[in-house]
């Protein structure tokens, strides 16, 4: 902090500070402590006396006797005293052009400033010094701060908060849209933002606005998605972002991974399974994970999944919490409460099962101690992150023993056929245990032909279930070539 400032306004801090420790105090044994000579000592107490008038506050510093006090008012903040000497440095003329000017130079910086070129020069220097542990670096053509862009983001983003915190950056910047995206995010995530957390995604909010309303940002930086081609995880290309940062409900996501990450509050758990999505990355989990993924697309999970960033972060979070030895199956069974539930659970379990224990995956879902609360989290994940409203349950078809071109041709009719979603198993175990099922069907007229489905889909009509019969009696009495 104390490269932010020249050295009078740090003088001026630390006399602030001591006197804050006592407000009466020996005057020569402050100039000695801090350093200061009287003349100087008497000039940063005018300042200091000078902004509490400026900002209505009525402290004050006098001396007498030899001493120093300070006459501390009610409404007395050291924060605004922080700001005033903030945005009187150079450092806030420097980083505010760097931040908020698309084009900038050390000539308009220096102009603004009222100070010579040199000045800057030095500053800057210092500044850097400054920002070597942080791998940023100040460059002078154009006036601007590289390194990577998560890290500036950060860095802008630890600046402003330690300066101003519940103040609004005073920057040109549309903090009603910034106000109306954290709305947005409260209920697409069904949680409500303390003050401080909101206060803290506004701030975090308008660095990423800004930053991307000048194309100042890197490949990579916006939460992985999946292709139906490919099944396989890639990442947005600059080009493919747009320029607004609020017309893409990406950037909602990229707004709470980011601004968590670079945050010491404890937040609820809900949210932290966005940092650990983001910071898995590069880890033997974060292989499995996509593993995983894949194999749920082979295996006709709904292709929902494949956009929703907080069920990717729900399913990282549970794979990395299953190799634990105290993972507890109990927060994830799932609540069948509603037929709708049920006929997704149904139907997906089995493949969830044979996903997991997929050739790829195998070797780590076998080193679980407990596969099936794994299994029923991920299942819960399904449930509770996604738009299940949308996607229709499935009716369960198993088919045994008949040949694969007769399957291949069953399963065509059936899916041209019928208007529902349809899953099929051509293994020989049974889809699903006695227990499990909600209504099943053996049709024994049909004993001779090795064939059975079940219907896992509540929703279904009366009507719907003799069609269904009938199409099922119909492909089995006719020859198949």
């Amino acid at each position: 902090m104390n490269a932010l400032f020249d050295k009078e306004k740090n003088k001026m801090i630390q006399i602030m500070l001591y006197s804050l420790d006592s407000p009466k105090i020996a005057f020569k044994q402050m100039l000695r402590d801090l350093e200061i000579s009287t003349a100087s000592a008497y000039s940063y107490l005018e300042q200091l006396n000078t902004f509490f008038i400026s900002i209505d506050d009525t402290s004050y510093f006098k001396t007498e006797n030899h001493m120093l006090l300070f006459v501390r008012s009610k409404n007395f903040t050291l924060h605004k005293l922080l700001i005033h000497l903030f945005e009187t440095s150079l450092s806030s003329f420097i980083f505010f052009s760097i931040f908020s000017e698309e084009q900038s130079s050390v000539s308009d910086v220096a102009k603004k400033a009222s100070v010579s070129r040199a000045t800057i020069y030095n500053k800057i220097k210092q500044l850097n010094k400054w920002l070597i542990p942080k791998e940023l670096k100040i460059i002078y053509k154009p006036l601007t701060i590289v390194g990577s862009e998560q890290t500036i983001r950060r860095f802008f983003h630890e600046l402003f908060w330690t300066i101003y915190k519940s103040e609004k950056i005073p920057l040109p910047i549309e903090y009603d849209k910034a106000t109306l995206e954290i709305e947005i995010i409260e209920r697409q995530l069904h949680n409500t933002f303390s003050i401080v957390e909101k206060l803290w995604l506004m701030h975090w909010i308008t660095i990423l606005a800004k930053r991307r309303s000048q194309h100042r940002f890197v490949d990579g930086l916006v939460p992985l998605t999946f292709t139906k081609r490919s099944r396989r995880h890639v990442i947005a290309k600059r080009e493919e972002i747009p320029d607004s940062f609020y017309q893409n409900e990406v950037h909602f996501e990229l707004s709470i991974i980011e601004s968590f990450l670079v945050s010491d509050h404890p937040f609820s758990p809900f949210l932290n399974e966005f940092i650990l999505f983001h910071q898995a990355r590069h880890t033997e989990e974060w292989s499995i994970f996509h593993e995983i993924m894949d194999a749920l697309f082979q295996h006709n999970i709904p292709s929902f999944i494949s956009g929703n960033t907080l069920l990717k972060a729900r399913v990282l979070s549970l794979i990395i919490r299953s190799s634990n030895p105290h993972f507890d199956s109990t927060d994830f069974i799932p609540q069948l409460e509603s037929p709708q539930k049920k006929c997704l659970y149904l139907g997906l379990f089995n493949n969830l099962e044979k996903a997991l224990s997929s050739s790829k995956c195998s070797s780590y879902y076998y080193k679980i101690r407990n596969k099936k609360a794994l299994v029923l989290g991920i299942y819960d994940a399904l449930i509770t992150c996604s738009e299940i409203k949308n996607y229709e349950p499935p009716i369960y078809i198993r088919v045994d023993v008949l040949s694969w071109d007769k399957k291949v041709q069953i399963q065509h009719k059936l899916r041209t056929s019928f208007p529902y979603n349809i899953l099929f198993d051509t293994t020989d175990a049974s889809p699903f245990t006695p227990d499990l099922l909600i209504s099943d069907f053996y049709l024994s007229e049909f004993s001779s032909y090795p064939f059975e489905y079940y219907l896992v889909n509540e929703a279904i009509t009366d009507f719907d279930k003799i069609e269904l019969e009938k199409i099922i009696y119909s492909i089995l009495h006719t020859k198949i070539n």
